[in-house]
Protein backbone atom coordinates (compact mmCIF):
# COMPACT_ATOMS: atom_id res chain seq x y z
CA UNK A 1 0.00 0.00 0.00
CA UNK A 2 1.29 3.41 -0.93
CA UNK A 3 1.69 6.24 1.51
CA UNK A 4 0.45 9.70 0.70
CA UNK A 5 0.56 13.22 2.03
CA UNK A 6 -2.98 14.57 2.05
CA UNK A 7 -4.21 18.12 1.66
CA UNK A 8 -7.35 20.07 0.85
CA UNK A 9 -7.63 21.93 -2.44
CA UNK A 10 -8.56 25.54 -1.75
CA UNK A 11 -11.12 27.62 -3.64
CA UNK A 12 -13.39 24.67 -4.40
CA UNK A 13 -15.55 24.32 -1.27
CA UNK A 14 -16.28 27.18 1.11
CA UNK A 15 -17.21 26.40 4.69
CA UNK A 16 -18.49 28.10 7.79
CA UNK A 17 -18.03 26.78 11.30
CA UNK A 18 -19.24 27.35 14.82
CA UNK A 19 -16.73 27.06 17.62
CA UNK A 20 -17.06 24.70 20.57
CA UNK A 21 -17.97 26.96 23.50
CA UNK A 22 -15.77 24.86 25.80
CA UNK A 23 -12.89 24.87 23.32
CA UNK A 24 -12.49 21.11 23.70
CA UNK A 25 -13.48 20.00 20.20
CA UNK A 26 -12.69 21.14 16.66
CA UNK A 27 -15.14 23.63 15.13
CA UNK A 28 -18.37 22.17 13.72
CA UNK A 29 -19.09 22.66 10.04
CA UNK A 30 -22.33 24.46 9.22
CA UNK A 31 -23.88 23.05 6.06
CA UNK A 32 -23.72 25.50 3.16
CA UNK A 33 -25.99 25.70 0.10
CA UNK A 34 -24.61 23.37 -2.59
CA UNK A 35 -22.39 22.01 0.22
CA UNK A 36 -20.26 25.10 -0.31
CA UNK A 37 -19.23 24.31 -3.88
CA UNK A 38 -18.02 27.54 -5.46
CA UNK A 39 -19.54 28.31 -8.88
CA UNK A 40 -16.14 29.15 -10.41
CA UNK A 41 -14.15 26.41 -8.70
CA UNK A 42 -12.48 25.24 -11.92
CA UNK A 43 -11.18 28.66 -12.94
CA UNK A 44 -10.68 29.89 -16.48
CA UNK A 45 -8.89 26.79 -17.72
CA UNK A 46 -11.91 24.49 -17.73
CA UNK A 47 -13.05 22.94 -20.97
CA UNK A 48 -16.61 22.75 -19.59
CA UNK A 49 -19.25 25.16 -20.82
CA UNK A 50 -20.28 27.05 -17.70
CA UNK A 51 -23.28 28.49 -19.51
CA UNK A 52 -24.76 24.98 -19.79
CA UNK A 53 -23.47 22.91 -16.93
CA UNK A 54 -24.21 23.54 -13.27
CA UNK A 55 -21.18 23.48 -10.96
CA UNK A 56 -21.99 20.05 -9.54
CA UNK A 57 -22.57 18.65 -13.01
CA UNK A 58 -18.96 19.39 -14.00
CA UNK A 59 -17.14 18.48 -10.79
CA UNK A 60 -16.39 14.94 -11.94
CA UNK A 61 -14.88 16.13 -15.25
CA UNK A 62 -12.79 18.66 -13.36
CA UNK A 63 -11.38 16.03 -11.01
CA UNK A 64 -10.77 13.68 -13.92
CA UNK A 65 -8.82 16.49 -15.60
CA UNK A 66 -6.64 16.95 -12.50
CA UNK A 67 -5.97 13.21 -12.38
CA UNK A 68 -5.01 13.10 -16.06
CA UNK A 69 -2.50 15.90 -15.55
CA UNK A 70 -0.99 13.77 -12.75
CA UNK A 71 1.37 16.48 -11.54
CA UNK A 72 3.86 15.09 -8.98
CA UNK A 73 1.98 11.79 -9.22
CA UNK A 74 -0.90 13.42 -7.34
CA UNK A 75 -4.37 11.90 -7.14
CA UNK A 76 -7.57 13.81 -6.48
CA UNK A 77 -11.00 12.85 -5.18
CA UNK A 78 -14.17 14.59 -4.15
CA UNK A 79 -15.00 13.05 -0.79
CA UNK A 80 -18.44 13.34 0.78
CA UNK A 81 -18.19 12.87 4.54
CA UNK A 82 -21.39 11.83 6.26
CA UNK A 83 -21.98 11.48 9.99
CA UNK A 84 -24.57 8.92 11.07
CA UNK A 85 -28.03 10.09 12.06
CA UNK A 86 -29.34 10.51 15.58
CA UNK A 87 -28.91 7.36 17.65
CA UNK A 88 -30.10 6.25 21.07
CA UNK A 89 -26.63 6.63 22.53
CA UNK A 90 -26.44 10.25 21.31
CA UNK A 91 -29.53 11.16 23.29
CA UNK A 92 -28.46 9.34 26.42
CA UNK A 93 -24.86 10.54 26.20
CA UNK A 94 -25.98 14.17 26.05
CA UNK A 95 -28.61 13.68 28.71
CA UNK A 96 -26.55 11.95 31.37
CA UNK A 97 -24.77 14.25 33.81
CA UNK A 98 -21.44 12.50 33.70
CA UNK A 99 -19.77 14.20 36.59
CA UNK A 100 -22.08 13.01 39.31
CA UNK A 101 -21.86 9.57 40.83
CA UNK A 102 -24.98 8.20 39.17
CA UNK A 103 -23.83 9.41 35.78
CA UNK A 104 -20.51 7.63 36.04
CA UNK A 105 -22.24 4.47 37.21
CA UNK A 106 -24.47 4.52 34.15
CA UNK A 107 -21.54 5.18 31.85
CA UNK A 108 -19.56 2.28 33.29
CA UNK A 109 -22.54 -0.04 32.79
CA UNK A 110 -22.91 0.65 29.06
CA UNK A 111 -21.23 -2.63 28.14
CA UNK A 112 -24.30 -4.40 29.51
CA UNK A 113 -27.67 -2.76 30.02
CA UNK A 114 -29.01 0.12 32.04
CA UNK A 115 -32.47 0.75 33.41
CA UNK A 116 -34.59 3.78 32.68
CA UNK A 117 -34.60 4.46 36.41
CA UNK A 118 -30.78 4.58 36.47
CA UNK A 119 -30.74 6.93 33.51
CA UNK A 120 -33.22 9.24 35.19
CA UNK A 121 -31.17 9.11 38.35
CA UNK A 122 -28.18 10.22 36.31
CA UNK A 123 -30.04 13.27 35.11
CA UNK A 124 -31.21 11.95 31.71
CA UNK A 125 -34.78 12.88 30.83
CA UNK A 126 -36.65 10.08 29.06
CA UNK A 127 -39.61 11.50 27.11
CA UNK A 128 -42.76 9.40 27.08
CA UNK A 129 -42.45 8.70 23.36
CA UNK A 130 -38.93 7.33 23.89
CA UNK A 131 -39.95 5.27 26.91
CA UNK A 132 -42.81 3.71 24.92
CA UNK A 133 -40.36 2.84 22.16
CA UNK A 134 -37.86 1.28 24.58
CA UNK A 135 -40.63 -0.77 26.20
CA UNK A 136 -41.77 -1.96 22.79
CA UNK A 137 -45.22 -0.47 23.31
CA UNK A 138 -45.81 -2.65 26.36
CA UNK A 139 -46.03 -0.52 29.52
CA UNK A 140 -45.35 -3.63 31.62
CA UNK A 141 -42.21 -4.61 29.74
CA UNK A 142 -38.86 -4.40 31.48
CA UNK A 143 -37.45 -0.91 31.06
CA UNK A 144 -33.91 -1.93 30.19
CA UNK A 145 -31.76 -0.16 27.63
CA UNK A 146 -28.99 -1.87 25.69
CA UNK A 147 -26.55 0.40 23.90
CA UNK A 148 -24.54 -2.39 22.27
CA UNK A 149 -23.90 -1.33 18.65
CA UNK A 150 -26.43 1.45 19.19
CA UNK A 151 -28.97 1.78 16.39
CA UNK A 152 -30.59 4.85 14.87
CA UNK A 153 -33.74 6.07 16.54
CA UNK A 154 -36.83 5.86 14.31
CA UNK A 155 -37.78 9.07 12.55
CA UNK A 156 -41.05 9.41 14.45
CA UNK A 157 -39.06 9.42 17.69
CA UNK A 158 -36.40 11.88 16.54
CA UNK A 159 -39.01 14.28 15.19
CA UNK A 160 -40.76 14.49 18.54
CA UNK A 161 -37.52 14.81 20.47
CA UNK A 162 -36.27 17.38 17.95
CA UNK A 163 -39.16 19.65 18.89
CA UNK A 164 -37.51 20.05 22.26
CA UNK A 165 -34.37 21.33 20.55
CA UNK A 166 -32.28 18.33 21.56
CA UNK A 167 -31.61 16.53 18.29
CA UNK A 168 -30.13 17.51 14.99
CA UNK A 169 -30.73 15.95 11.56
CA UNK A 170 -32.61 12.80 10.70
CA UNK A 171 -31.00 10.38 8.23
CA UNK A 172 -34.24 9.88 6.31
CA UNK A 173 -34.65 13.64 5.90
CA UNK A 174 -31.09 13.91 4.61
CA UNK A 175 -31.89 11.13 2.13
CA UNK A 176 -34.73 13.22 0.71
CA UNK A 177 -32.41 16.21 0.43
CA UNK A 178 -29.76 14.12 -1.27
CA UNK A 179 -32.34 12.82 -3.77
CA UNK A 180 -33.25 16.41 -4.68
CA UNK A 181 -29.60 17.41 -4.93
CA UNK A 182 -29.04 14.65 -7.49
CA UNK A 183 -32.20 15.36 -9.47
CA UNK A 184 -32.20 19.17 -9.36
CA UNK A 185 -28.65 20.31 -8.66
CA UNK A 186 -26.99 17.45 -10.56
CA UNK A 187 -24.88 16.23 -7.65
CA UNK A 188 -22.88 13.18 -8.78
CA UNK A 189 -23.77 9.84 -7.28
CA UNK A 190 -20.67 8.57 -5.46
CA UNK A 191 -18.66 6.08 -7.48
CA UNK A 192 -17.97 4.24 -4.24
CA UNK A 193 -19.51 4.39 -0.77
CA UNK A 194 -17.52 3.34 2.29
CA UNK A 195 -19.15 2.95 5.68
CA UNK A 196 -18.30 2.16 9.27
CA UNK A 197 -19.47 -1.32 10.34
CA UNK A 198 -21.51 0.06 13.24
CA UNK A 199 -25.25 -0.27 12.70
CA UNK A 200 -26.04 3.44 12.96
CA UNK A 201 -23.72 4.11 10.01
CA UNK A 202 -24.93 1.13 7.97
CA UNK A 203 -28.53 2.30 8.32
CA UNK A 204 -27.68 5.97 7.69
CA UNK A 205 -25.90 4.99 4.47
CA UNK A 206 -28.99 3.11 3.32
CA UNK A 207 -31.44 5.89 4.18
CA UNK A 208 -29.35 8.64 2.61
CA UNK A 209 -28.12 7.02 -0.60
CA UNK A 210 -30.32 4.08 -1.58
CA UNK A 211 -33.35 6.11 -2.83
CA UNK A 212 -31.23 8.11 -5.29
CA UNK A 213 -29.43 5.00 -6.51
CA UNK A 214 -32.72 3.17 -7.00
CA UNK A 215 -34.03 6.08 -9.07
CA UNK A 216 -31.05 5.61 -11.40
CA UNK A 217 -31.19 1.80 -11.49
CA UNK A 218 -29.73 0.34 -14.64
CA UNK A 219 -27.08 3.03 -14.93
CA UNK A 220 -23.39 2.78 -14.21
CA UNK A 221 -23.92 3.25 -10.49
CA UNK A 222 -25.10 0.49 -8.20
CA UNK A 223 -25.83 0.76 -4.51
CA UNK A 224 -23.08 -1.46 -3.14
CA UNK A 225 -21.53 0.14 -0.02
CA UNK A 226 -18.23 -1.25 1.21
CA UNK A 227 -17.93 -1.85 4.95
CA UNK A 228 -14.55 -0.63 6.19
CA UNK A 229 -13.43 -1.59 9.69
CA UNK A 230 -11.20 1.43 10.16
CA UNK A 231 -14.09 3.88 9.66
CA UNK A 232 -15.58 2.91 13.02
CA UNK A 233 -15.76 5.23 16.01
CA UNK A 234 -12.97 5.79 18.48
CA UNK A 235 -12.46 2.71 20.64
CA UNK A 236 -13.22 3.76 24.20
CA UNK A 237 -14.91 0.81 25.88
CA UNK A 238 -18.48 2.03 25.35
CA UNK A 239 -20.79 -0.72 24.15
CA UNK A 240 -22.27 1.62 21.53
CA UNK A 241 -18.92 1.44 19.71
CA UNK A 242 -18.80 -2.37 19.37
CA UNK A 243 -20.10 -3.92 16.16
CA UNK A 244 -22.14 -6.97 15.33
CA UNK A 245 -20.59 -10.01 13.63
CA UNK A 246 -19.91 -10.06 9.91
CA UNK A 247 -22.66 -12.63 9.43
CA UNK A 248 -25.22 -10.55 11.31
CA UNK A 249 -24.31 -7.42 9.35
CA UNK A 250 -24.55 -9.05 5.92
CA UNK A 251 -27.80 -10.80 6.85
CA UNK A 252 -29.32 -7.40 7.57
CA UNK A 253 -27.60 -5.56 4.71
CA UNK A 254 -27.24 -8.09 1.85
CA UNK A 255 -26.43 -5.37 -0.72
CA UNK A 256 -23.31 -4.35 1.19
CA UNK A 257 -19.81 -5.76 0.73
CA UNK A 258 -16.98 -6.06 3.22
CA UNK A 259 -13.26 -5.54 2.84
CA UNK A 260 -11.42 -8.80 2.02
CA UNK A 261 -9.92 -9.04 5.53
CA UNK A 262 -13.08 -8.06 7.43
CA UNK A 263 -13.19 -10.30 10.52
CA UNK A 264 -16.19 -12.39 11.54
CA UNK A 265 -16.06 -11.14 15.13
CA UNK A 266 -15.33 -7.67 16.41
CA UNK A 267 -11.60 -7.69 17.14
CA UNK A 268 -11.71 -4.15 18.52
CA UNK A 269 -14.06 -5.31 21.26
CA UNK A 270 -11.27 -7.43 22.66
CA UNK A 271 -8.32 -5.20 21.84
CA UNK A 272 -9.56 -2.24 23.84
CA UNK A 273 -10.46 -4.27 26.92
CA UNK A 274 -6.84 -4.33 28.08
CA UNK A 275 -5.62 -0.86 28.92
CA UNK A 276 -3.93 0.96 31.73
CA UNK A 277 -5.90 2.47 34.61
CA UNK A 278 -8.98 0.48 33.64
CA UNK A 279 -9.91 2.98 30.93
CA UNK A 280 -9.76 1.18 27.58
CA UNK A 281 -9.42 3.85 24.94
CA UNK A 282 -7.78 4.64 21.65
CA UNK A 283 -5.43 7.61 21.68
CA UNK A 284 -5.94 10.57 19.36
CA UNK A 285 -2.79 9.56 17.48
CA UNK A 286 -4.07 6.01 17.04
CA UNK A 287 -7.37 7.13 15.56
CA UNK A 288 -5.59 9.61 13.29
CA UNK A 289 -3.36 6.76 12.09
CA UNK A 290 -6.50 4.73 11.42
CA UNK A 291 -8.04 7.51 9.35
CA UNK A 292 -4.77 7.85 7.44
CA UNK A 293 -5.00 4.12 6.63
CA UNK A 294 -8.55 4.67 5.36
CA UNK A 295 -7.41 7.39 2.97
CA UNK A 296 -4.32 5.45 1.87
CA UNK A 297 -6.45 2.40 1.07
CA UNK A 298 -9.00 4.43 -0.90
CA UNK A 299 -6.43 6.37 -2.92
CA UNK A 300 -4.44 3.19 -3.55
CA UNK A 301 -7.27 0.86 -4.57
CA UNK A 302 -10.07 3.08 -5.87
CA UNK A 303 -9.54 4.80 -9.21
CA UNK A 304 -12.84 6.71 -9.14
CA UNK A 305 -13.29 10.46 -8.74
CA UNK A 306 -16.15 10.76 -6.23
CA UNK A 307 -16.44 8.72 -3.04
CA UNK A 308 -18.41 8.91 0.19
CA UNK A 309 -17.50 7.99 3.77
CA UNK A 310 -20.12 7.36 6.47
CA UNK A 311 -18.57 7.54 9.92
CA UNK A 312 -18.61 9.07 13.42
CA UNK A 313 -17.76 12.24 15.33
CA UNK A 314 -14.25 11.35 16.58
CA UNK A 315 -13.45 9.71 13.26
CA UNK A 316 -14.48 12.82 11.34
CA UNK A 317 -12.44 15.08 13.62
CA UNK A 318 -9.39 12.89 13.02
CA UNK A 319 -10.02 12.41 9.31
CA UNK A 320 -10.29 16.14 8.68
CA UNK A 321 -7.16 16.73 10.72
CA UNK A 322 -5.28 14.29 8.48
CA UNK A 323 -6.35 16.18 5.35
CA UNK A 324 -5.42 19.52 6.81
CA UNK A 325 -8.06 21.17 8.97
CA UNK A 326 -9.84 19.50 11.88
CA UNK A 327 -13.63 19.85 11.68
CA UNK A 328 -16.68 18.17 13.21
CA UNK A 329 -20.20 17.42 11.93
CA UNK A 330 -23.54 17.22 13.64
CA UNK A 331 -25.44 13.92 13.62
CA UNK A 332 -27.05 13.22 10.26
CA UNK A 333 -25.12 15.90 8.42
CA UNK A 334 -22.85 15.86 5.39
CA UNK A 335 -20.00 17.88 3.91
CA UNK A 336 -17.68 17.66 0.91
CA UNK A 337 -13.97 18.13 0.28
CA UNK A 338 -11.65 17.98 -2.70
CA UNK A 339 -8.65 16.04 -1.43
CA UNK A 340 -5.21 15.79 -3.00
CA UNK A 341 -2.93 12.82 -2.29
CA UNK A 342 0.77 13.03 -3.20
CA UNK A 343 2.99 9.93 -2.84
CA UNK A 344 5.86 10.32 -0.40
Amino acid sequence: MGKYAFSLIDNVFADKVRADPNNRKPPTLIRQPQLGLMPDFDGVGSSCDKGILQPWARIRSYVDKLNRENKQGAKYKVIFVLRHGYSLHNYIEKGVKRFNEAGEEVRNDWRKEVSLEALRGAGCEIPRVLEDYLRGGDPNAAARVSLYDAALLPKEITLQIRDSGVTNNDAEDLGKEWFNWVEIDKFPLPDAIYTSPLSRCLETTKKVYEPAFEAHAGGAHKFRPIIMENLREKGNGDACNYRSTKEQILDQYPNYATEPDFAQKDEYEYQIQQAKDGEPTESNKEIEDRMRKVLNAIFDNDETSVVSLTTHSFSIGSLTKVIGNARMLDEGDITAFLVKAVPH
